[in-house]
């Protein structure tokens, strides 16, 4: 895992696949809630996002990382409700997808942001070892942006 100051739009817009920070929840409409960070602004550029988010996690598969791979974003759970806490066991769960699906999709580098610590309110210093110990150097958390 390499650590890096930057905006992950600019990756992503250079052609990176990135991570979006995203919870489980459904509206009436069983499209996802993406109301708040990364989420929000993945729903504001690709406006059928939370359409298909909401149909994968209506399905068997809630529990792990939607790839869509035709905006190069992966989906990755951190938390079960909108206005809950991240978990560290689910954003563990999410990791192992994520590696999974690079792995399968021969991805080279993968951008993340500090998934959980943002609207998930978790501590970067209790997140940052497990995803150190789960993610090798393909994977790249952008820590902040430069001022």
């Amino acid at each position: 895992m390499i650590e890096k100051i930057g905006d992950i739009w600019e990756y992503h817009d250079k052609g990176y696949w990135i991570v979006i920070p995203t919870n489980m929840t459904l509206n009436k409409y069983s499209f996802s809630v993406m109301g708040k960070g990364l989420a929000f602004e993945a729903k504001q550029r690709y406006a059928s996002l939370p359409y298909e988010y909401g149909k994968h996690i209506f399905s068997i598969n809630k529990n792990k990382v939607f790839p869509v791979a035709r905006y190069r974003l992966f989906l990755f759970p951190t938390k079960d409700y909108v206005f809950s806490d991240s978990k560290i066991k689910i954003i563990e769960n999410s990791i192992f997808s994520l590696v999974t699906l690079v792995n399968i999709y021969n991805i080279d580098c993968v951008y993340l942001p500090k998934v959980g610590c943002g609207s998930g309110k978790l501590f970067w210093e209790d997140v940052r070892p497990v995803l150190s110990s789960l993610l090798d150097d393909r994977f790249i958390i952008i820590t902040g942006k430069k001022e």
